[in-house]
This record gives structure tokens, sequence and C-alpha cells, in this order.
């Protein structure tokens, strides 16, 4: 059986509409306020800072102790939650906990799991693959 409860209806259309309306305000989003290693399933930046609560469910749902959050420090991004794959990689792991922890739209449990986390850059100098025979 479908639930068609008011609540199950808006949970399902706040990530998209967040997502459509954040969208095109991205690119300008990004000059001022970039793009951070947010947990597998997070909304754009602007629609993550909106929607996230700083509850720090995700950060405990983590069972690789992943997930760190930004200190009061941070302004706006102060207690929402951040990769840092230089002290603790994320793992990817099977039905997303950090994000089926969360109680808002900020995580959703991805669909797909190819996940946009990061960017890769490489130093082709310190690059084993690019130094030769």
């Amino acid at each position: 059986m479908v639930d068609e409860s008011r609540r199950a209806f808006f949970a399902k259309l706040l990530p998209k509409a967040a997502q459509a309306v954040a969208a095109p305000l991205q690119e300008r989003i990004d000059a001022v306020l970039p793009r951070e290693r947010r947990p597998p399933g997070a909304l754009e930046e602007a629609a993550f800072l909106a929607a996230c609560t700083g509850c720090g469910d995700c950060v405990t749902a983590c069972p690789y102790g992943a997930l760190f959050v930004f200190t009061a420090e941070a302004g706006i991004k102060a207690k929402t939650p951040i990769l840092q794959p230089e002290i603790a990689p994320c793992h990817m792991c099977n039905g997303t906990p950090c994000a089926a922890a969360c109680e808002t739209p900020a995580l959703t449990v991805p669909e797909n799991p190819a996940v946009w986390i990061g960017t890769v850059a490489i130093d082709k100098t310190r690059c084993i693959a690019f130094m030769g025979p």
C-alpha cells in the first residue's frame, strides 16, 4: 500500500523543490560559499545549509567516524557535517546510515551509489603513475 499522507508527500517533494530553487543560484553561491565535502546524499550547499539543523544524527550514525562538524567559528556552517578524508575516509556504507539518520531533507539516501563527495587533484610531481619507468 502506498503511503498517501501529507507528511510523506512533502518529504518526497521538499528535496526536489529545494534543489530546483537552489540550482539557478548555485554559481553565485559557490563564489561566496564554496561547496564543502558533505556526506553522501547531501543537497547543494545553499539548500543543505537551509535544511540542516545541526542535530548531529548523521555524525553519530557513521560507523567509521568519517563525519566531523564545523565549529562555531564557521558561522552559518557551524554544527553541520563535513567529510575530512585526510583524517577518516568515507566508506560509502550500504544503506548510507548517515543519510538514513537524517530527519530533514538535507541528506537523503542516494538511489545511485555514484555520489559526488569531492574533487580529485593529481600532483603529477608526486604521483608514481606519472614518474615514468
